[in-house]
């Protein structure tokens, strides 16, 4: 698929989607654009003529009435939005089902559909690598991991017709440019409880990952189906991100704390975390895609 004069159509386009769509439109796409509110600057630009937002909420009959009729590739990067347990079935399992209707109204299927998952469908622990093929089968109904796998399957068990191609991307964390909670809380003066560091962070910077979709969107293969883990490549402990993020900030205060104090940032998610580490080896072999930032070093010192 040569990515140049496409009909896009992004669903939930928020940080991730604004560099995707921008990325397309320099392709000479046509890019529709869909998230529920939109800001009312994002809705005044008039930029990039080949941008096209629109506010639609998924879960509305007919949502789908405004929409482009023939679209060539459509990307699903819906998030929870901060509902909770809620928000993972309602956004990620139950959407696919609306999708899939608005799919077969089409008069055709498009070339490509693309949705973003997360690692956190894998539960092991204790610094282990993991594949995709190692997330589970038996799923339950109150873990947002399980609720994740649970809409991959039924994007894969969607009839054949829908669409020509799916794919999975199970992103790990994400960061970039107006996105790095981390180096916020450090120059902010943040601490943290050491003992709750230990477990290992998968990151990814954003341009990287919109790389990566295209590597995906642009690699011919035979194969309908296709799941690809997405990170750096190189997982750390976040106790050494923080005291690499703290070196660099020149931050003179106290960077631990105990896990009683009253400076700890981010209580809410203080406790031992699980641990595991992404193996991104597949989507390298088979679409020669490679990050530009390497590790979280190369991805963070510009943003300091």
């Amino acid at each position: 698929m040569v990515l140049a004069r496409k009909k896009v159509i992004i669903l939930g386009c928020g940080y991730l989607g604004e560099y995707v769509a921008r990325d397309f439109a320099r392709r000479d796409c046509e890019v529709v654009a869909v998230r529920r509110d939109w800001p009312r600057a994002c809705l005044e630009e008039r930029e990039n003529p080949h941008i096209r937002r629109l506010s639609l909420d998924l879960h509305q009959p007919d949502w789908y009435k405004t929409l482009p009729k023939e679209p060539t590739i459509v990307l699903n990067f819906l998030s929870a939005g901060g509902q909770g347990l809620e928000g993972y079935r309602r956004n990620y399992l139950e959407s696919q089902q609306r999708i899939a209707q608005w799919l077969d109204q089409l008069s055709s299927p498009p070339e490509h559909y693309l949705f973003t998952s997360s690692s956190r469908v894998y539960p092991q622990d204790g610094g282990r690598w993991v594949g995709e093929a190692d997330a589970p089968e038996h799923l339950s109904e109150d873990d947002a991991g399980d609720l994740l796998r649970q809409a991959e399957k039924a994007i894969f068990a969607w009839p054949e017709g829908l669409v020509e191609k799916r794919t999975v991307l199970r992103i790990a964390g994400i960061y970039g440019p107006g996105r790095n909670f981390l180096l916020r809380q450090i120059k902010a003066g943040g601490s943290f409880v050491r003992e709750y560091c230990q477990h290992y962070l998968n990151l990814i910077r954003v341009e990287d990952i919109v790389t990566a979709i295209t590597a995906v969107l642009d690699t011919p293969r035979e194969e309908s189906r296709k799941i690809y883990n997405l990170s750096d490549g190189n997982p750390s402990r976040k106790e050494e991100v923080l005291l690499w993020l703290a070196l660099k900030t020149g931050r003179k205060t106290p960077l631990w704390a105990g896990p009683e104090s009253s400076k700890v940032s981010f209580r809410g998610r203080a406790g031992v975390r699980t641990s595991r580490r992404i193996d991104t080896r597949k989507i390298r072999r088979e679409t020669k895609w490679q990050p530009q930032y390497l590790d979280f070093q190369e991805g963070f010192k510009e943003l300091i």
